[in-house]
C-alpha cells in the first residue's frame, strides 16, 4: 500500500478518535455548568445564539440570579400540558405552570425544537448588586458578565454603548433585552424559541402576564396574554422597551440610527425612551422589510375570522408570519414582577415627551401602540370557529 494511503488513514483515525473523546469531555462539564450548557436535548436541532442583557436594580437580583441558575431544559417538559388544549379553547395561564404552557404549534407539529445557547450580559445599578450577582454566579457559571453601571444607570443607553457589533457579530443570532423583573424561568423555554425558528420575525416578544391573575402586566392590552388558545401571534405596531428580542442586524441597524442622531441620543442619555419602542418597528417595517408604514385595521379586543389561519402540520401555512417586523408570541406568557424600580420624575417625563416628539416630527412615526396589524390563529384539531373572538 502507497505510504501516503497508509499515513492518511492512520491520521483520519487519530482525528476521529480526537473528537469521540474531547466531544465526551464537553459534554461531561457542560451538564456540571447549569446555564452555559447547550438548551436542548438533540445535537441536529437548529442552533441559535442568544446575549440577554438585563438591567438590575436592588429588588430584582435574586429573581435575576434565579433566572441565570435555572435549567431550562431538565426542569419541565415542554409538553407536559398538551392535553389542555384538546379539552378547552381558553386556558388560564394561572391554573398550572406557565413553564410547560401549551400551544398548538408545539403540541401537534414535528417541528424540531433548537438548540440555544445563551449568555448573560448584566447592567448592575450599584455595586452592591453587582457584588451579588457576581457572588452567586461567577464561581459556578462562566457565561455572565457583570458591569457596575452605578451613576450611568439608564437602560437604553447602557444598551447602546455596551451592545454593540464588537461584542455581537460572529457571536450571537439574537440579543434580549430583558427588564430585571422579568421571570425568564416562568417562560415555556422550547416553545418560545420553537416559535422564533420557525416565524423569524426582526422584534419580538413572549405575551406578558402579571405574578397573579389580576396583577400587572403591560400597559397595552394588544401585548397582554391572550386567553383563546388559537391565538398564535400578532403583527404589531409596538414592542415592549420590557423584554425585547431583536435579530442582532435589527439591533445594530437601530444603533447605527440612533448614534448619527446627536439629539435623540442626548435625550436617551438623559433618560427619555418614550416610544422608541414604537419607533424602532417603524424601523423593522419601512427600512428592513421596506414595507409602508400602515395604520393597524386590528383592534386588540377582536380578533375576527378573517385571519391568517396557520395549520400546525402544515409548514408552508406558517409561510405567512414569517419574517415580519414587531411580533408578539401570545401563546408563550411570562410573567412580570413589576418591581417599579424606574423612577418616574418631572425631568423623566419631560424628556420622554421630547423624544415622542422628536420621533414623530423626524421618522414621521405614527403612534399605533394599542393596535396589530394583523393576527394569526391555528385551527386546532376539532375545527372550532367562531365568527368574533373576545379577548
Amino acid at each position: 500500500m502507497n505510504k501516503r494511503v497508509v499515513v492518511g488513514i492512520l491520521s483520519y483515525i487519530i482525528f476521529i478518535y480526537w473528537c469521540t473523546t474531547h466531544t465526551t469531555t464537553i459534554n461531561t462539564s457542560a451538564t456540571n455548568t447549569i446555564s452555559s450548557a447547550t438548551l436542548s436535548k438533540d445535537d441536529n436541532s437548529p442552533r441559535i445564539r442568544v446575549l440577554i442583557a438585563r438591567a438590575v436594580g436592588p429588588s430584582e437580583a435574586q429573581n435575576v440570579i434565579d433566572d441565570v441558575q435555572h435549567d431550562f431544559i431538565n426542569t419541565h417538559n415542554s409538553k407536559s400540558q398538551c392535553n389542555r388544549i384538546q379539552q378547552a379553547n381558553e386556558i388560564d395561564p394561572f391554573a398550572n405552570s406557565t413553564e410547560s404552557f401549551p400551544n398548538h404549534i408545539l403540541c401537534e407539529s414535528n417541528f424540531v425544537l433548537p438548540q440555544v445557547e445563551v449568555e448573560y450580559l448584566i447592567f448592575a445599578r450599584n455595586a452592591d448588586v453587582a457584588k451579588q450577582i457576581n457572588n452567586a454566579c461567577n464561581s459556578s457559571i462562566s457565561n455572565v458578565e457583570v458591569i457596575d453601571v452605578t451613576g450611568d444607570s439608564i437602560k437604553v443607553w447602557n444598551w447602546i454603548n455596551y451592545v454593540d457589533e464588537d461584542r455581537l457579530i460572529d457571536a450571537f443570532d439574537y440579543v434580549w433585552f430583558v427588564d430585571g423583573d422579568i421571570l425568564i424561568r416562568s417562560l415555556n423555554w422550547m416553545a418560545f424559541w420553537q416559535q422564533i425558528t420557525l416565524f423569524k420575525p426582526k422584534i419580538s416578544q413572549p405575551s406578558i402576564i402579571g405574578t397573579t391573575k389580576d396583577g400587572y402586566s403591560s400597559w397595552h392590552p394588544v401585548l397582554r396574554h391572550q386567553a383563546d388558545s388559537r391565538i398564535v401571534a400578532a403583527e404589531t405596531a409596538l414592542i415592549e422597551l420590557m423584554v425585547p428580542l431583536f435579530t442582532v442586524d435589527t439591533w445594530l441597524g437601530i444603533r447605527r440610527i440612533i448614534l448619527s442622531l446627536p439629539v435623540l441620543l442626548e435625550r436617551i442619555k438623559a433618560g427619555g425612551t418614550n416610544y422608541i419602542d414604537g419607533w424602532w418597528c417603524h424601523y423593522a417595517k419601512t427600512f428592513l422589510l421596506e414595507e409602508h408604514q400602515q395604520s393597524p385595521t386590528q383592534d386588540p379586543s377582536i380578533y375576527k375570522s378573517t385571519n391568517h389561519l396557520i395549520d400546525p402540520k402544515n409548514i408552508s401555512s406558517i409561510n405567512t408570519l414569517m419574517e415580519r417586523s414587531c411580533v408578539i408570541l401570545y401563546q408563550t406568557p411570562i410573567v412580570h414582577s413589576n418591581k417599579k424600580t424606574l423612577k418616574k420624575t418631572f425631568q423623566f417625563r419631560q424628556t420622554t415627551k421630547m423624544v415622542e416628539k422628536y420621533l414623530v416630527k423626524n421618522f414621521n412615526v405614527a403612534i399605533f401602540g394599542g393596535r396589530a396589524y394583523e393576527v394569526f390563529a391555528t385551527v386546532p384539531r376539532n375545527n372550532i370557529t367562531s365568527t368574533k373572538t373576545n379577548i
